[in-house]
């Protein structure tokens, strides 16, 4: 009996020694360390107190994990782009056998580069002025939907709308399917599907999976819907072999991924790669997807929300789009990506309110950043919100000014302090489209509608997710107005 009461209190002992030890990792080497816990909070608004509280590098934890969490542009240039191969991957919530796990944002870095490489090309300027009709067809069957709304001057909740149009224009130029998404946006299956990968379940067992990552792959535990990917799986097992049954060659980048598949007999263009597999082309298709939807349409709800309450701007645009296109029905890609305002309206509006809460890195093997000890496998978080916010380097960062980011501006944006898309090899890969639909979307909008604030659209309210690093408000009440020219 003796034996046991020190085998339990030796037990006990050694399991307190080793947790005192994990919690001490940041007190060891002076980083100031926020013990507050995070859960049920919203992540940007929680990222952005921490470093108001503790400064521009702070250590926290999760689970017994370490995470260090940084602010300071100069480190944020060494995690993205100067040393960069020291902290290219991104964290990996997947499990091997899911369709999700070969998704080009889920990939180690050599896979990352291989896969990269190979869809690259599909984000040219000719490739992406090749998808304006697409866009162009999605935007008429918006603002379809929207006239009679605008007619009765409706208070609207473009949540959904903003969805819907975004992933009908993304299952179209990603995958060549029409879900008719913006007429059906309830008992859309594949778009239903889609949209289960992005809002996560948080249940105990993903909350625990979360802390301690080694529980998800020994428990099974998933993050993803697993039976909305195999659904989206099919759709796609479906299109590609009507393809290659009836040698169908779309121009899209499903089409760009079988021809660089084991799928076809075409040369590998780029031959120091190997082809993709069949599960690696499900993966890019699901990725696409799921975060060329979501992350666009939220971007286009804030900045319809930002239009509405700042009619000044509002009005600006509006004259700014007039005295460019002489014919509204023809909006050319080189104009449109040339109207100096817009540009500084969208990067504002990304400044305040960026649909992507974060940008998080990995460390690949042990490594010291600036003098701090980083182990293998540390996620090092970038909090977008808290860089964007910071007074250091926005004048009044709590004021809305389209301004700074004029070319003749005097304001001087400081390096990497803007981040919506990341910066670095590992950027956005789809920024660039992400904003030419964005551009194409407001500036048709604009043409036709007016957006009026009322007493609900500054309010918002966020999913708290600690997985997720995207800040999706559930809602956004507009009143829309049709357009008096």
């Amino acid at each position: 009996m003796l034996q046991l009461i020190v085998f339990i209190i030796t037990f006990i002992v050694l399991i307190i020694a080793y947790l005192y030890h994990k919690w001490t990792f940041w007190k060891r080497q002076d980083i100031p360390t926020d013990q507050s816990s995070r859960n049920g909070q919203i992540i940007h608004l929680i990222d952005q107190k921490c470093h108001q509280k503790y400064g521009r590098i702070v250590g926290y934890y999760e689970g017994i994990r370490q995470c260090l969490s940084i602010t300071d542009p100069n480190l944020i240039r060494k995690v993205l782009v100067t040393e960069f191969h020291k902290f290219a991957n991104h964290r990996d919530l997947t499990l091997a056998n899911e369709p999700l796990s070969t998704a080009i944002f889920f990939q180690p870095y050599h896979q990352w580069r291989r896969i990269r490489a190979i869809l690259s090309p599909f984000f040219t300027t000719g490739q992406l002025k090749s998808m304006k009709p697409i866009i162009s067809k999605s935007l008429d069957l918006l603002i379809d939907k929207l006239k009679p709304k605008a007619e009765d001057n409706e208070i609207l909740d473009f949540r959904l709308i903003f969805d819907s149009f975004t992933f009908d224009v993304i299952s179209k130029t990603t995958i060549g399917v029409d879900t008719d998404a913006i007429n059906r946006p309830i008992g859309n299956q594949l778009f239903e599907s889609v949209k289960s990968l992005i809002h996560i379940d948080m249940g105990f067992g993903i909350v625990l999976a979360f802390l301690f990552p080694k529980v998800q792959s020994l428990l099974n535990i998933s993050f993803f819907n697993t039976k909305s990917q195999y659904l989206i799986v099919n759709t796609l097992k479906r299109v590609i072999n009507e393809r290659i049954a009836n040698k169908v060659d779309v121009k899209d980048l499903l089409q760009m991924t079988i021809d660089a598949s084991v799928l076809s007999n075409k040369d590998n263009k780029n031959k120091s790669f190997k082809k993709l597999t069949k599960q690696e082309i499900y993966g890019q298709s699901l990725n696409y997807l799921a975060a060329g939807y979501e992350t666009t349409a939220t971007q286009l709800c804030f900045l319809c929300q930002y239009l509405a309450l700042y009619s000044n701007y509002q009005k600006r645009l509006v004259d700014e789009i007039k005295s460019t296109f002489d014919d509204m029905s023809d909006i050319s890609y080189d104009k449109l990506m040339k109207i100096p305002f817009l540009d500084a309206f969208i990067k504002e509006v990304q400044r305040i309110n960026c649909s992507v809460s974060r940008i998080e890195r990995v460390v690949i093997e042990d490594v010291i950043l600036d003098g701090i000890y980083l182990p293998k496998g540390t996620p090092i978080i970038i909090p977008i919100y808290a860089v964007h916010m910071d007074p250091d380097f926005y004048d009044e960062p709590n004021q809305f000014r389209p301004e700074r980011w004029l070319p003749n501006s005097d304001y001087t944006v400081i390096d990497y302090t803007h981040l919506p898309f990341a910066v670095g090899p590992r950027n956005c890969i789809g920024m660039k489209f992400a904003v030419m639909e964005m551009k194409y979307a407001i500036v048709s909008l604009l043409i036709n509608f007016e957006f009026v604030a009322t007493d609900d659209t500054e309010k918002l309210i966020y999913d708290c997710n600690p997985s997720s690093q995207i800040a999706s408000p559930k809602h956004f009440w507009i009143q829309i107005k049709k357009r008096c020219h």
